[in-house]
């Protein structure tokens, strides 16, 4: 609920809004519907939203965020696609990360497959799928 309503967003027409929050009236007489879904540590509780949202018939969504959301349904495994660009670009050390998923060694970390890999202008797209944890 940090994005004011009168941001570009919400002059496209009606949104969903998502939030852990309560309900706050200015977005249902904006036009707009608020769906309180609280989770654990005051985040969204995104197993119960995609549930939601498939009860509404919904079956695709696109998930352009940042790090700490991309990161979030990641650990839940609610992404059943990756597709990643890459940019001949070396962006630095102080570069923020594609998403934020804290792990301790190279092991932990999630394997993904390659099943496509197309140039895009100067970019590369990487189509990729996760992997099951071993043992699972």
């Amino acid at each position: 609920l940090r994005l004011p309503l009168d941001a570009p967003f919400f002059q496209a027409g009606p949104a969903l809004v998502v939030t852990a929050m309560g309900d706050d009236p200015r977005y249902a007489a904006a036009g707009h519907e608020l769906l309180s879904l609280p989770g654990s540590n005051g985040q969204v509780d995104l197993p119960a939203l995609m549930q939601a949202l498939a009860g509404r018939g919904v079956n695709e969504i696109l998930l352009e965020a940042g790090a700490g959301l991309v990161g979030a349904f990641a650990q839940h495994g609610l992404i059943d696609e990756y597709q990643l660009f890459v940019a001949g670009t070396f962006l630095g050390s102080q570069a923020r990360p594609l998403l934020d998923w804290p792990l301790e060694k190279m092991s932990e970390a999630p394997r993904l497959k390659i099943t496509e890999m197309r140039a895009v202008g100067d970019d590369w797209r990487v189509t990729a799928i996760p992997l099951p944890a071993p043992g699972v």
